[in-house]
């Protein structure tokens, strides 16, 4: 049976709830700033009536704010009126997102109550070093006691990390990564740090007590935690921030690794490091000519930006490679073709391979 397509209703709930001020946050840069949740979320569940596509899945996304953190009041409201257009919109999933210190068994009672489905917590690292000097307020205890206390409560967990934090490096990150698979998390987000106007960080950053990641640095340590949620079979459900007019580099967005297609960045890392990896085996090594097949929706993540992937596989000896859009090619999967074999590359197959080679361990 095939499985129906989910449609997402974003409802923005911008600062609202949130008592801190980590060190790189501008929260109305962000997301902007609207003084009346309610009255937005009516209007956006209103415009849905009229527009969202019929026969599909509904799920209703908070974003933006700590949304355990509000007024229980004002989070009863949201959901109620959530609620109130559950059979109109077909809905049948509700999301929202909070800090772990936010999370309680009274809190999460109230939730199951309005139907809410699946809660994002924003972890950010857990590296205890690395969120204190981010200013979070919480430690990776805090998250893991969230994590647990909601996934026995039946929700469904997402995590959110960020990379490039104050104190953070890439061993960090890579253990950050293991530490919310043992979570048990449903759903990953990955965001790396930019410095943003008018906060904290912007003042480390101009008075040289921060170095953010280059562009290259944060895709290569995403594309490993990418394929390290793979072989567990995690989805990594956004990488990187939304571009808007304000998240740009030279408007709100100072320094570091922004790109307005961060996410197929990562994705083309990964899937160069698979045809690399592979290339050295010993049926395709020497050859000087490469035929790679692929799903006509990858073909610009296999290409690289600019061609980037064609260039560094030149670097490796190869003159020509021909990239062939086949619907026959399943996606996540590359058909490596020189003048003497042909194979089929899975990428997740190569995730796995690895993983067992650089951390020791073994998925079943």
């Amino acid at each position: 049976m095939k499985k129906r397509k989910k449609y997402i209703i974003p409802i923005f709930v911008p600062q609202q709830g949130c008592r801190f001020q980590c060190i790189y946050c501008n929260q109305y840069a962000i997301t902007g700033v609207h003084s009346d949740a309610f009255s937005e979320a009516k209007k956006v569940l209103e415009q849905a009536v009229l527009n969202v596509p019929k026969n599909m899945d509904i799920e209703v996304a908070f974003y933006g704010g700590t949304f355990t953190a509000m007024e229980e009041k004002l989070q009863k409201e949201l959901l109620e009126l959530t609620r109130s257009y559950k059979e109109i919109l077909n809905i049948t999933a509700v999301r929202l997102s909070t800090r772990p210190d936010f999370i309680d068994s009274h809190i999460l009672d109230m939730l199951a109550s309005y139907d809410v489905t699946a809660i994002e917590l924003g972890a950010q690292s857990m590296n205890d070093e690395v969120l204190r000097m981010s200013g979070r307020g919480h430690l990776s205890s805090d998250v893991e006691n969230a994590a647990c206390l909601i996934k026995e409560h039946g929700f469904q967990l997402g995590v959110q990390l960020m990379i490039g934090l104050p104190g953070d490096e890439f061993a960090k990150d890579i253990e950050s990564a293991f530490r919310t698979i043992e979570l048990g998390a449903d759903f990953v987000r990955i965001y790396p740090t930019l410095v943003i106007k008018d906060t904290p960080l912007e003042r480390l950053y101009l008075n040289g007590k921060y170095k953010p990641l280059s562009l290259c640095e944060a895709v290569d340590i995403c594309s490993e935690m990418l394929c390290i949620y793979n072989v567990y079979k995690i989805p990594v459900i956004r990488i990187g921030l939304q571009p808007s007019d304000d998240i740009q580099l030279g408007r709100d967005v100072l320094a570091g690794p922004f790109h307005p297609a961060f996410g197929e960045l990562v994705k083309s890392k990964l899937y160069l490091k698979a045809v690399e990896h592979f290339f050295m085996h010993a049926e395709f090594a020497g050859s000087q000519v490469l035929n790679l097949y692929a799903n006509p929706r990858e073909i610009s993540i296999i290409v690289g930006q600019k061609r980037s992937n064609l260039a560094a596989l030149e670097k490796l000896g190869i003159l020509k490679t021909n990239i062939i859009s086949s619907c026959d090619v399943e996606a996540g999967n590359i058909v490596v073709e020189n003048e003497r074999c042909r194979y089929n590359l899975n990428i997740k197959d190569y995730c796995c391979n690895r993983f067992e080679e650089l951390y020791g361990r073994n998925v079943s």
